[in-house]
């Protein structure tokens, strides 16, 4: 599964991110709701 995080504290973002690998998904981050969008639309993501 391929999860698409939107979170601008990066420190949340990264441990969010780590948990989130440990159970085998895989994860962007991104740290604004324009680059969310901007992700979101040009990638293909089963969670936003």
């Amino acid at each position: 599964m391929r999860i698409l995080l939107v979170e601008d504290d990066v420190a949340i973002a990264q441990s969010l991110k780590e948990g989130l690998e440990d159970e085998a998904y895989a994860v962007d981050v991104v740290h604004d709701g324009d680059e969310g969008y901007r992700t979101a639309t040009a990638d293909d993501y089963d969670v936003i």
